[in-house]
């Protein structure tokens, strides 16, 4: 069976093509043959995203074969009472829709103290022509210090996963194993087979839904940055805030200070319970896909490196793309300790025009203590403040200021919070 085995997979690779015979393209993106394992009861070929190594790998997909194995459904029954015989506190689900010739599992671990923590998908096959099963394993791992963090992030996030690994079009034979691809599940713009990964690089979206406020539309045109002594240059846009809620202040631009504007909501005892900044952004001087990996990146290294600059502790995760209104946005949670030890939770939405090179980024900070939002990933959806950053419109997406050169300004915001607030105002001069 082993030479039976290995004789599909040379031949595979000369059917997928010298070039594709050794790679997996899962969701748009490219997996590479690091290492086969031959043994007496399975065959192991593991594969890495491009450029990712093997011990500090954070994404892997494993094709498995074994010759002696039946009964899908009995093999995932076996497979969960060993995992739940190593890690008591598994949690775990059957995935939806087995059939007589496929079942599979996906379930959550965690090491003990959580340096490590996985996200795992496993597909027991019974494929046609072939003796025995063939299992397609995913796994989704993060490790070191923040990986307990990384588990509440898997945990919300199960869902997506699960759909994007049932979604996959898993090949029905060992020949056609170079072809596995997923319709936009993992990744935005996913390339073609063929397609060099340097011209076209995934992104991951992802669809929220997010509760606008009901309440006043407040417009940043030219009148209103001159009126407020506002010298950033930023596209115009509206957005609304919520009319009804108590303790919510307003602030301007100051000297030294890139922001255009900041919200600030207070708790019934006036604590900081969440806040809102609005900045300018450069975007990138690239289009399509380019446009949209170089904006990712690029926010999240000014997050690190300017926006958070002088907290403690700081942890930002991958940006991901959505839609605020009509506009594509990258949306970027991260966490960080102020200098009492006290954890804080950020959200950072960057809303990009259609055309055009200047952007918006809104920074929202909430303090779990007092705001509803108690965990990290609620922050995607959730939160007084990620409702007015999805309520931002464009007042004209296909304007551009070009005016003045672009000199893009350093951002470091101070931890130590201004004092010098004001009620918010409900009678803005403002188009009908």
């Amino acid at each position: 069976m082993k030479v039976f085995f290995r004789s599909i997979l040379f031949f595979s690779l000369l059917w997928g093509g010298c070039l594709n015979g050794q790679e997996i393209f899962l969701g748009g993106t490219e997996f590479i043959l690091a290492r086969e394992k031959s043994g007496s009861q399975r065959e192991i070929q593991t594969f890495y995203p491009y450029g990712e190594k093997e011990r500090t790998w954070e994404q892997r997909i494993e094709v498995h074969y074994y010759p002696d194995l039946r009964q899908p459904r009995r093999v995932v029954m076996t497979v969960l009472e060993r995992l739940r015989k190593m890690y008591p506190d598994l949690t775990y689900k059957f995935l939806p829709k087995p059939e007589s010739d496929r079942a599979g599992i996906s379930y959550l671990v965690s090491t003990e103290g959580e340096t490590e923590v996985r996200l795992e998908f496993i597909l027991y096959v019974q494929q046609p022509d072939v003796t025995g099963l063939i299992a397609y394993r995913f796994t989704y791992r993060s490790r070191g210090p923040d990986a307990r963090y990384a588990r509440t992030l898997f945990r919300g996030k199960w869902d997506y996963y699960e759909r994007a690994f049932i979604e996959t079009q898993w090949p029905e034979s060992l020949e056609d194993r170079s072809r596995v691809s997923a319709p936009g599940i993992f990744a935005m713009g996913a390339s073609e087979f063929g397609e060099s990964m340097d011209d076209v690089v995934p992104v991951e979206s992802r669809s929220l839904t997010v509760r606008l406020p009901e309440g006043r539309t407040l417009e940043v045109d030219k009148g209103f940055l001159e009126k407020h002594g506002v010298t950033a240059r930023i596209p115009f846009f509206y957005f609304s805030v919520p009319k009804n809620t108590e303790n919510l202040f307003i602030e301007y631009q100051k000297q030294g200070v890139p922001e255009v504007l900041k919200l600030s909501l207070a708790g019934p005892d006036m604590q900081l319970v969440e806040n809102l900044r609005v900045f300018p952004f450069l975007l990138p001087n690239a289009s399509g896909n380019a446009r949209l990996w170089e904006s990712s990146g690029k926010l999240r290294r000014k997050i690190e490196e300017e926006y958070l600059n002088g907290w403690d502790d700081v942890r930002v995760f991958e940006p991901f793309l959505t839609i605020v209104g009509p506009s594509q946005a990258f949306v970027c949670l991260a966490s960080f300790a102020d200098k009492e030890g006290n954890r804080m939770f950020a959200r950072f939405t960057l809303i990009m025009p259609p055309v055009g090179e200047r952007a918006i980024l809104v920074f929202s900070q909430v303090d779990p203590r007092f705001a509803s939002v108690k965990r990290l990933e609620d922050l995607e959806s959730g939160g007084v403040m990620a409702g007015v950053a999805h309520s931002i419109r464009f007042l004209n997406p296909v304007r551009r200021i070009v005016d003045e050169p672009v000199v893009e300004p350093t951002v470091t915001i101070p931890p130590a919070e201004s004092t010098e607030t004001f009620q918010l105002p409900y009678d803005f001069d403002r188009k009908p």
